[in-house]
Formats: structure tokens, C-alpha cells, sequence
């Protein structure tokens, strides 16, 4: 009978080393990630140090509520702004949208939209895709998001549907709205990006990667469309996490006409979607773990200089 209970505890410490496994590689995921802790070159950015205190963050989703909470609105603000993170993109030489205007001083782009009728036009200082209009050859490829911004402007531009014909000047009413609109259902951050325009040329494809870095290293993906991953998508994401020196980041990534990577979207606090509530583990020993560490030695320090400082009276 001795046997029987050994047994059972060997199977059940299989059992829980396969799926340990399993969160680090799902079987869903085509491309294998690092199994490192941290990226080669990751140094913690104090842009992104959140005032919270990691003994009580147990998972992503504590983390994702706590950072809304405590989120330096004067350091994070610019990691939500589309242009400055446009610009920075161009001084870092990452290869993000392919912008062709932008604007904090007026919302007006019909100017600078092409005569094909092919662009994404979209307020750089929004979120959740409100406002974004896809066209193509004047018509719009998807219909205008207007769900989180709701009152007049949702009632305004409801005949703005997918395969619907829109003309320059509708389009500048769009922005216009928008120009006008905050994002009150974000994060203060968020709501601190100052207002503005940006055009960029339209994409293949809505198709895109979303890769989630900690301390600079891949440790999810997904693809919302579906479709084939292009690995490489997780190196870049790396990189740019790395020279962010954000400590938790979900980069969007998609392909363009000539099939080169390029970064869409940098979101510091993603929400955690039900699908990543099998990397709270994983995030605990990576992102956590190095935070409560960091934290333990500063209140230590200050523990020390405090002794030190009393012996010298």
C-alpha cells in the first residue's frame, strides 16, 4: 500500500512540471520562447515605476488594476501618445507605422489624404480604435468605432459602417470629433496625451502579432485574426521593450506591402484578456518577482541610512 501513495505524488509532480510547461510553451503557439528570466541588455526604465507595493500583486490582473491606480501621469503620458511614440520610434530605428501626417494643432487631414482614397486615419491620443477610420478607395474597410466615446458623435456617424462610401470632408469631421473627445474610460496617463491627428498609409491587412515582453523577453502571443506567426515578430517585440526599458509591454506588430515587420501599437498596461490568466505564473517569477526584489533592497537601504544616520547623532 506504501506504493500507491508514492505514485500518486510522482504522477501529480509530472503532471505539474507538464503543465508548468505548457504555460512556458502552450501547444498553441508555433514559435518556442526563451525560457531566460530577463533580455540580454534590459535596464529597468523609471518612466514605467508604478508606486505600488508588489507584495500584494499576485497576479496580472492585480497588477493591471494597481498600475491604472497608481500610474505617474507626467512620465507615462508620452508612452500613450501615437505621435511622440512615432517620433521615437524614428530616433530609436524602429520600424513602426508608415505615418504620412501628423498634427497636435488642428484635426483637419483631407489635405493630405490621397486621391486613391487608401489611408488610416485615426486621434493620436486615443484608445480602444475609436474614431480610426480604413478606407479604401473611398470606401471604408471597417466601420468607425464609436462604442466607448457614445453620446452625439456615436449617434452622428452611425451611417459609417463597413463598405460605406466616406468623403474627405466626413473624414475631417471625424477628427474633429475627436480632436474634441477624451478618452474618460482610460487610465490618467491616457487621458493626459495631448489631442491630435495622424494619417498613416493603409496596410495590407488588419492581420496583426501581439507579443507580451517581461524585463525584455517574449512570454505570450497571440494572433486575434488567426493565421500564420512570423517568429521574427518576437525579436522585435524584444527590442523594442529592451530600448523602452519597460518592464511589462504588449507590442502590436503587423507586416506591410512588402512584408517587413513593423511595430503598430506600444501598450505598457495591457489588459489581461482571459487567455492570459494561464501566464500569471509565469509574470509572478519574471515581473513580480524582480519587482518585489528591487523593492525589498530600497526599504532596506532606507532601513540602513536610517540606522546610520541615528548612530552619527
Amino acid at each position: 500500500m506504501g506504493r500507491v501513495p508514492a505514485l500518486v505524488a510522482l504522477l501529480a509532480l509530472l503532471l505539474l512540471l507538464a503543465v508548468g510547461q505548457a504555460v512556458r510553451y502552450p501547444w498553441w503557439l508555433s514559435c518556442r520562447l526563451s525560457s531566460k528570466v530577463a533580455g540580454q541588455g534590459w535596464v529597468f526604465n523609471e518612466d514605467f515605476a508604478l508606486d505600488i507595493d508588489w507584495e500584494k500583486i499576485t497576479n496580472m490582473k492585480d497588477y493591471y488594476a494597481a498600475a491604472l491606480a497608481a500610474a505617474p501621469v507626467v512620465r507615462l503620458a508620452k508612452w500613450n501618445d501615437k505621435i511622440w511614440l512615432h517620433r521615437w520610434f524614428g530616433r530609436m530605428g524602429i520600424p513602426g507605422p508608415e505615418v504620412t501626417f501628423a498634427s497636435n494643432g488642428s484635426p483637419t487631414v483631407s489635405h493630405i489624404l490621397p486621391g486613391s482614397g487608401e489611408f488610416c486615419a485615426k486621434p493620436s491620443h486615443m484608445s480602444e480604435s475609436q474614431g480610426v477610420v480604413v478606407a479604401k478607395n473611398w470606401r471604408l474597410r471597417k466601420a468607425v468605432r464609436l462604442d466607448y466615446v457614445g453620446g452625439s458623435a456615436r449617434e452622428r456617424f452611425k451611417h459609417l459602417v463597413a463598405g460605406a462610401e466616406i468623403s474627405p470632408t466626413e473624414v475631417d469631421r471625424v477628427m474633429a470629433a475627436m480632436f474634441a473627445t477624451r478618452p474618460t474610460w482610460e487610465d490618467k496617463p491616457t487621458q493626459a496625451v495631448p489631442r491630435g491627428v495622424v494619417v498613416e498609409k493603409l496596410r495590407p491587412s488588419d492581420a496583426e502579432f501581439k507579443v507580451f515582453v517581461a524585463l525584455g523577453k517574449a512570454i505570450h502571443y497571440y494572433l486575434p485574426s488567426g493565421g500564420e506567426m512570423n517568429c521574427s515578430s518576437l525579436a522585435l517585440a524584444e527590442h523594442v521593450a529592451t530600448l523602452a526599458g519597460v518592464d511589462f509591454v504588449r507590442v502590436d506588430i503587423f507586416e506591410d506591402q512588402e512584408g517587413a515587420l513593423r511595430v503598430s501599437e506600444f501598450t505598457w498596461n495591457p489588459f489581461p484578456t482571459f487567455q492570459l490568466h494561464a501566464l500569471d505564473p509565469v509574470f509572478a517569477r519574471t515581473v513580480g518577482k524582480w519587482h518585489r526584489e528591487r523593492q525589498r533592497a530600497g526599504r532596506a537601504g532606507l532601513h540602513s541610512a536610517g540606522r546610520s544616520s541615528t548612530a552619527s547623532a
